[in-house]
């Protein structure tokens, strides 16, 4: 069994989502409601309220075109309670990155969120004061088809706020994802925030991937390989071994209970990306050998794009992890991953940060005795589609 969970060859830089265009029409509702107030627009820097409004304690929804003129860039207020969020999350996980903690790199992050094609977002305000927020941004791809995405600086909430206001934020941008038949939606997560996850999981959402880290600073020396088994650094020279790798992984990942689809478009794909691995100056795969035959692969490099809060600083992933079916459970992984990560020590590197399908059980089972500590949870929700024509209306059309 494939011991990674990785279904693709390498992360590339994630390209903008190709939906059709969405038309928001401005409009504005008012509903008589307790505090905190819910603002939902294409971003919550655009909904500011005169003081009347804030005293009558109304919660007020409005939506933009996301060409409105009004559309500027995330408030500072959003920063500041993402770099406050940061603080607390290092102080449970210090191995997070610390650049968020500074106001202006949470505006950063806030600004290169914003920046991709069809985001929208929403926020609560108390009493005239920003308390929360949520973005999430709209993608087209052939695996997930319409979905979106609350990716991990996509939400914070003030200090003390109570979770449940998560309920609130997605209840605003869900419906406008749901409208524009958009099914599936994701959220990452930090699991440092328990009672964050709790409100997902409220929510309908449930675990999908793992995000996972192990600290390589007090890494002990790595004990011997099996007998008989050896470990090189592959070189453009092993692109046909590489590729005769590249469908192990996903073969095992779309059985149970992973069930996790792979296209018939994609395999060719697949194929091409491994064998180009051999000769990419910016991996390192690592060839586990048993009498001269290769018998297990793994990849390491570096984030195209680190995520600036979960992923921690001097960190290399780990993926296009595989050995041969009749030579598993034979050590081969666990030591391919222990020699991997001593040179990943060796070079320079903190952290090995790699992330896997929860249901995929010899991950699951293998990381942790590995030393890899969940950071993060990509949660997902599939909204039954019917509900776009199926909300009790007793009419019915004859054919």
């Amino acid at each position: 069994m494939s011991r990674f969970g990785r279904a693709f060859p390498r992360p590339r830089p994630e390209r903008p989502a190709r939906l059709p265009r969405l038309d928001f029409s401005p409009t504005q509702v008012r509903i008589r409601a307790c505090a905190p107030r819910i603002a939902c627009g294409s971003g919550y820097a655009l909904t500011a309220r005169t003081s009347e409004e804030e005293t009558s304690r109304e919660r007020t929804f409005a939506s933009y075109n996301r060409d409105s003129p009004i559309r500027r860039e995330p408030d500072p207020r959003a920063a500041e309670l993402l770099s406050a969020r940061h603080a607390r999350l290092r102080r449970t996980e210090p191995a997070l990155p610390a650049a968020c903690e500074a106001p202006a790199a949470a505006q950063a992050a806030l600004s290169t969120l914003w920046a991709k094609p069809l985001t929208t977002g929403a926020a609560a305000f108390d009493s005239g004061q920003l308390v929360a927020y949520l973005i999430g941004g709209l993608r087209l791809e052939p695996v997930w088809g319409r979905s979106a995405w609350v990716r991990s600086p996509g939400l914070a909430l003030a200090e003390g706020v109570d979770p449940a206001v998560i309920a609130d934020l997605y209840a605003e941008v869900g419906e406008r994802w749901v409208r524009d038949g958009v099914f599936f939606h994701f959220a990452l997560m930090p699991v440092a925030e328990a009672e964050v996850v709790q409100a997902w999981f409220a929510l309908s959402f449930g675990i999908e991937q793992v995000h996972a880290f192990a600290d390589l600073r007090n890494l002990a020396a790595p004990p011997p390989p099996p007998p008989g088994l050896t470990i090189r650094r592959a070189g453009a020279q092993d692109a046909d071994i590489l590729a005769g790798f590249s469908d192990l992984i996903w073969r095992e990942l779309v059985k149970a209970p992973v069930w996790g689809i792979t296209l018939p478009e994609a395999v060719a794909e697949l194929h091409s990306g491994y064998a180009e691995l051999a000769s990419d100056p910016t991996a390192t795969v690592w060839l586990a050998e048993m009498d001269g035959r290769a018998v297990g692969i793994q990849g390491y490099w570096e984030h195209d794009e680190p995520d600036p809060v979960l992923v921690p600083e001097k960190a290399v992933t780990v993926s296009v992890v595989a050995t041969l079916p009749e030579e598993r459970r034979k050590g081969i992984q666990s030591a391919l991953t222990r020699h991997g990560l001593a040179q990943a020590r060796a070079a320079g590197y903190d952290y090995c940060e790699p992330d896997w399908r929860s249901a995929n059980r010899g991950v699951a089972r293998s990381l942790p005795r590995l030393g890899f500590r969940p950071v993060a949870y990509r949660l997902v929700r599939r909204v039954d589609a019917r509900i776009a024509w199926a909300r009790g209306s007793s009419s019915t059309s004859a054919g």
